[in-house]
């Protein structure tokens, strides 16, 4: 729950609610496999699998990887 109060104070109205993060945690944990949002009229998702795999292989190339890294390396995401 810290990680979540910090995220607040370091993003402000970009991070996740406590909620939607239990909700997120809750279908991993049944079984939930996919990042993706159900498909649903609207604006389509940013995240693709190929995005998924440049972050997982960015990720295991260094694990001190920030998300401010992650700007700096995926920048269509600012």
């Amino acid at each position: 729950m810290r990680f979540i109060t910090r995220s607040v104070e370091v993003y402000g109205d970009n991070a996740m609610s406590d909620g939607m993060v239990r909700k997120w945690v809750r279908m991993f944990n049944e079984g939930r496999e996919s990042v993706h949002d159900e498909a649903r009229s609207g604006r389509p998702s940013l995240v693709s699998d190929d995005l998924v795999r440049k972050v997982n292989e960015r990720v295991r190339d260094d694990r001190r990887f920030t998300i401010s890294d992650l700007s700096l390396h995926f920048p269509r995401f600012q």
